[in-house]
């Protein structure tokens, strides 16, 4: 964090506006902690949201030398109807409300130069571009009786697949469309931050290291597509391409060291129909009925400092995510990702983060056009905590036979990301 002159930080009278020193060791650039969206917190109305954007120095491509900006912002709104009307029957239901703009420019996508696969944009904001209303649901957990306080939780109405399974919070903490958001996954299936959808889950959780968690979902196509602008309840106005799509996971949570490192290993898995013939395998590899199987491994590996309240644990963690999936009907069959994450390395920053990650996809040969073999994405980066709600991020791409062959020119980028927190 960045200090204030002593003269900031004089003292508020409870229920007022932060002073200036509070208001930059706060929670967001509106100061959530304070003020009046303190007390709609406590209401139980709580508003949230974030800014970002990012500079794409492209040094060389297929498109040659370019510097397109990224950017997008998002709005989150949740009520605990409970808290609201006073009702302690109803304090375990919660309704959220997403929606999200990005800039729609095709100039503003990196991936328009770089010419690559779209599962390996250097931006993961090139989806859904302009206006998107993302979620309206409601969700509810209970103890049911149990030591476990949240034993069981349900959510359920409109929803983003993307942010409820192959959570991997490090891995956001990198811009390129694999590492963050796709996964793999999204390389085969409308597994994107863009997939909003009608579906259901249920998450059962026996005790602190160990969760069982399965969706079900509608399934259409062009589910990512900008003009949709989210609206599509019904999905494809053709009602006979509408179909399902299930994920589902097994998540273990060792704490090694007596807690002190903790981790995650989760093995998943998803379904989805892409109601096409089976006829048209030999000339487009996503159809029909697509399975394919996942598996994540996170760790602490390192811990130091004195984990002060309101600070990120310390220390040098791991992440890593493998994706298999048939290559008959699967673009990728094979995908893997690799991440570090060393957090307080500097002294005096704890909050800052050094950041690298390799990601490594294999096509499938009844890809149509030409044989195309596998691409690989190096991204690499630090990130600058100026507080808890401003993000500066230097970082450098390498893009590697970026739509699978060696025909098309590898990419480099230099950039300059950021993220404001609301």
């Amino acid at each position: 964090m960045i200090p204030l002159p002593p003269a900031l930080a004089a003292e508020e009278q409870p229920g007022a506006y932060p002073s200036l020193a509070e208001w930059w060791e706060g929670e967001g650039l509106l100061a959530p902690g304070a003020g009046p969206l303190k007390s709609l917190k406590a209401e139980g109305l709580e508003l949230g949201g974030k800014y970002y954007g990012a500079l794409f120095g492209i040094q060389n491509s297929a498109g040659g030398a370019a510097s397109p900006w990224d950017d997008g912002g998002q709005l989150n709104l949740s009520l605990n109807a409970g808290r609201l009307l006073q009702i302690p029957a109803l304090q375990k239901l919660k309704f959220n409300l997403q929606g999200r703009w990005r800039e729609p420019s095709v100039n503003a996508d990196p991936n328009t130069y770089v010419a690559g696969n779209s599962m390996f944009d250097p931006s993961n904001w090139a989806s859904g571009t302009g206006w998107r209303f993302l979620q309206a649901n409601a969700e509810f957990s209970d103890s049911l009786g149990s030591s476990s306080p949240n034993l069981l939780w349900l959510k359920g109405g409109w929803v983003q697949p993307r942010y409820e399974f192959a959570l991997q919070p490090l891995s956001d903490k990198f811009l390129n469309n694999a590492v963050n958001s796709a996964k793999g996954i999204g390389g085969n299936i409308p597994f994107s931050s863009s997939f909003s959808t009608w579906g259901a889950m249920a998450q059962l959780n026996p005790d602190p290291s160990m969760a069982l968690k399965a969706g079900l979902f509608m399934a259409y196509p062009t589910a990512t597509a900008s003009s949709n602008h989210g609206l599509w309840f019904e999905g494809d106005v053709n009602s006979n391409q509408n179909s399902t799509m299930a994920m589902v996971e097994f998540s273990l949570r060792p704490q090694i060291n007596n807690g002190r490192l903790p981790g995650r290993i989760t093995l998943g898995g998803y379904s989805y129909n892409n109601v096409t013939s089976r006829s048209a395998a030999k000339s487009n590899a996503n159809y029909g009925l697509q399975t394919g199987a996942y598996l994540q491994v996170d760790q602490q590996l390192s811990r130091e400092g004195n984990d002060k309240p309101g600070s990120e644990i310390q220390g040098l963690s791991s992440f890593n995510m493998l994706m298999l999936a048939p290559e008959e009907n699967n673009q990728f069959p094979l995908y893997f990702h690799t991440g570090l994450n060393y957090t307080g390395l500097i002294p005096g920053r704890d909050n800052d983060a050094l950041v690298a990650s390799i990601a490594y996809g294999a096509y499938s040969p009844y890809n149509p056009g030409p044989v195309k073999t596998s691409t690989v994405f190096l991204e690499g980066g630090y990130h600058i905590a100026l507080n808890r709600w401003l993000d500066l991020y230097p970082f450098v791409q390498w893009l590697v036979r970026p739509n699978g062959s060696s025909s098309l020119a590898d990419a480099m980028v230099l950039g300059f990301g950021t993220s404001v927190k609301f």
